[in-house]
């Protein structure tokens, strides 16, 4: 364990300095492991592909079993959505861990999922923002709960309440590890034990 806390510390230390040029100090905390529950599901069989964290490091994570192809959007303390689950009177068809994942200061939860072949949508908890097309598309999730859409088909703010694309987005320089706007960061760490998620959060100095 110590080796594996070493590790990880190093790698988050590095991957720090695309944002946090000024202070790469970190306080790290482990807040999932294989034998974490959520919502009755234990996650000693599981694989996270995708994690998002907000700003107070609130973690929103996709988890799979290793034998699955489908995946469950999770934070950690509830589950917020499986395929096969009806969400604003659409069938989610697959949820594919590897699509984007957001979540806001507000602990809202957003996610990209097909709800029929060729047909991706952006889910806000349990209501659809938006449909985005054959293929997923990187976005944030505002604050007041609006998505920014970052790539193709197009650039811009979708208001939760109608779908309308309301204006072009700044596009915004990817990581390599998730953060929030402050800095937070979480790690993904996928072990033949299970998975782990360890949240960074910067020391002031």
């Amino acid at each position: 364990m110590t080796t594996t806390i070493q590790v990880l510390y190093t790698m988050a230390m590095a991957a720090t300095l695309s944002f946090a040029q000024s202070s790469p100090a970190y306080s790290f905390k482990t807040v999932l492991t294989p034998d974490t529950v959520i919502g009755y599901h234990a996650f000693r069989y599981d694989e996270i592909l995708n994690a998002a964290v907000n700003d107070r490091g609130e973690v929103a994570f996709m988890s799979r079993e290793k034998s699955a192809t489908n995946g469950t959007v999770y934070t950690l303390d509830r589950k917020v959505a499986a395929q096969g689950d009806s969400l604003d009177s659409k069938k989610i068809a697959y949820l594919y861990p590897q699509y984007p994942i957001a979540i806001n200061n507000d602990g809202l939860v957003a996610f990209e999922a097909e709800i029929a072949m060729f047909d991706v949508a952006i889910f806000v908890e349990r209501h659809m923002s938006a449909r985005v097309g054959v293929f997923p598309v990187g976005f944030a999730l505002h604050d007041n709960g609006e998505i920014v859409l970052h790539t193709s088909p197009v650039d811009g703010i979708v208001s939760r309440e109608s779908g309308e694309i309301k204006g072009l987005a700044e596009h915004t320089p990817l990581s390599l590890i998730p953060h929030s706007q402050n800095g937070v960061i979480v790690i993904t760490l996928n072990s033949l034990n299970g998975p782990y998620l360890i949240v960074g959060t910067p020391i002031k100095q």
